[in-house]
């Protein structure tokens, strides 16, 4: 246990007398114990323990228990404080500090759980000291005097005392100090705004993410999101960064499965609005009424505070050289990491103050490309990029709309750097092995094809797309395939796709959309519950198809003579 350190020179020697007094628990006022007098007067011997077997046991695992809290205590402030962190604690607040010379065994070196004495007058651990014998010496081994006894071993009870005293003493401030989260949280801040070297930073926030994911009052800490935001910047290092990455995703976009999720801007202040509206109808109605309403309002309180944490993060990760900082982490980092920087920077797409003009460029894309061909062996990271990915698409999409002289030409520019990094193959691979597995594979690369559908549908916008789309011989199979395959957006999507490069090239492309079987599957679409303008779109295709045939050969070809007829 080298975390907890003690200092084993001149252990239980008869010549040294040096160690602190000690008073019993339970003993009068003056019964003071001195250690090493105690061990060498006897004091802590006396004849076999008593209670039973299963008693022992079981306060020995306690013992053993603590032991390891408080190693894990003292590995984690030994670590943060070899690294300048700086938070003010110490070794009597938590588990660190020095075990007392007396406790530890000369042969393990550890501390002891059972400790029993040789008529030599050493202690040793039962379990230690047994083995040595049981290999045929019959000396102590740090005396090397012979055992006249034969090497009999008698607990030493009052030291068995002396250590769970001392431990339970110090786990006990342990649970105390862990306790005060907030006050723990408000001390990690507080080192993190301080000048700390790289690997104390990124130990400091490793620490908040592990305190804000066991407690959620943690999250809703009004200094959390602004103080980690305002750490990333051009100059910080991508260890510092890619654990602000994380703890970033764990508050502004939490997982299903997290418990007490922070709100987004907009949610929050929608929630503080239904709130406080719910406050004011509860302050009205009766007396009894009255401590609910302080409730909702303090509840109110709360959440409009995080609300204004969320917005302030949210704005200094907007500014560019933070979310350039983002789009490093995500090329270049760990898989987790990866993850972690494509859930933040798709929050991040969907506040009002994105601009996807100035947030797209080639190197995002390309890494988010990345991301969505390893994506058999991170499912989620693909699923996560292919959402940013159409989300950013959307935003360009939907700027265009509000300003169609301006930013049509910005729209384009966003859809061309996708063109040009190579999405439509990398996309059209993604939904032609998702649209195969579908059926097989629920929660696989089966719920990737809609995201994936949906960004070709918005490439086949532009003539880029369209050009790209046209030249890829995989488009009209897989397009063809995933009609009326999964869902009706699918069913659009994968329409106007088929529209885009028939009504591009119809010579080449529609009759090999009809031998790819398009003319049943749309048939199909126009006999189903779909939506009148899905049905309209797929009869217009089927027209567009049947202009290079005659009607004898179109309706072979049709596979469905009866129903046509």
């Amino acid at each position: 246990m080298p975390q907890l350190q003690h200092q084993h020179h001149g252990h239980q020697h008869h010549g040294h007398n040096h160690s602190s007094p000690w008073k019993l628990d339970g003993a009068a006022p003056a019964a003071v114990l001195d250690l090493e007098t105690a061990v060498k007067d006897g004091i802590l011997g006396g004849g076999v323990g008593g209670g039973g077997g299963e008693k022992k046991a079981a306060a020995a695992a306690d013992l053993r228990k603590m032991m390891e809290e408080l190693e894990a205590a003292a590995a984690e402030e030994e670590a943060g404080e070899g690294e300048g962190e700086g938070n003010g604690s110490s070794g009597d607040d938590g588990g660190g500090g020095s075990v007392p010379a007396v406790f530890i065994c000369p042969i393990s070196l550890e501390p002891m759980v059972d400790p029993v004495t040789l008529c030599t007058g050493q202690t040793y651990e039962r379990a230690h000291i047994a083995r040595w014998l049981g290999m045929g010496h019959l000396t102590c081994p740090t005396t090397m005097q012979d055992l006249w006894d034969g090497g009999s071993l008698t607990p030493n009870r009052t030291l068995h005392h002396l250590i769970l005293s001392w431990f339970s003493a110090r786990h006990l401030r342990l649970k105390k100090r862990s306790a005060d989260v907030l006050g723990r949280a408000a001390t990690l801040l507080d080192s993190l705004r301080g000048k700390l070297k790289s690997p104390a930073r990124a130990h400091a926030l490793a620490l908040l993410r592990r305190l804000a994911l066991a407690h959620p009052s943690v999250r809703a800490h009004p200094d959390l999101l602004p103080t980690v935001a305002a750490l990333l910047g051009p100059l910080t290092p991508h260890a510092v960064g890619a654990e602000a990455a994380h703890l970033l995703a764990l508050l502004l976009c939490p997982s299903p499965s997290s418990p007490s999720p922070s709100p987004s801007p907009s949610q929050s202040q929608s929630q503080s609005q239904s709130q406080s509206q719910s406050t004011t109808s509860s302050s009205s109605s009766t007396t009894t009424t009255t401590a609910a309403a302080a409730a909702a309002a303090a509840a109110t309180t709360t959440t409009t505070s995080a609300a204004a944490a969320a917005a302030q993060a949210v704005q200094l990760l907007l500014q560019p050289q933070r979310f350039a900082l983002l789009v490093d982490l995500l090329g270049d980092g760990a898989p987790d990491t990866k993850l972690a920087c494509a859930r933040l920077l798709l929050a991040l797409s969907q506040d009002p103050a994105f601009r996807p003009e100035s947030a797209a460029s080639l190197r995002l894309f390309a890494a988010l490309l990345r991301l969505v061909r390893d994506r058999r062996r991170h499912p989620a990271a693909a699923a996560a990029a292919l959402a940013l990915i159409k989300s950013l698409c959307s935003a360009a999409a939907a700027a265009a709309d509000q300003h169609n002289n301006n930013n049509n030409n910005n729209n384009g520019r966003v859809l061309s750097m996708l063109v040009t990094v190579g999405a439509v193959p990398t996309l059209l691979d993604v939904s032609d092995s998702a649209a195969a597995n579908v059926a097989g594979s629920p929660g696989g690369v089966g719920e990737l094809l809609e995201p994936a559908l949906g960004i070709l549908d918005q490439l086949g916008s532009v003539p880029e797309g369209r050009g790209a789309l046209k030249e890829c011989p995989r488009t009209i199979p897989c397009a063809v395939r995933a009609l009326m395959r999964v869902s009706e957006p699918c069913t659009r999507a994968a329409l106007n796709v088929l529209w885009a490069v028939c009504k591009l090239a119809p010579e080449e492309c529609a009759p090999a959309a009809v031998e790819a079987g398009l003319a049943a599957k749309l048939l199909l679409v126009i006999q189903s519950g779909c939506a009148q303008e899905l049905k309209q779109r797929a009869a217009e295709l089927l027209k567009l198809c049947s202009l290079n045939y005659n009607a004898t050969h179109f309706i072979s070809k049709c596979k469905l003579t009866r129903t046509i007829q």
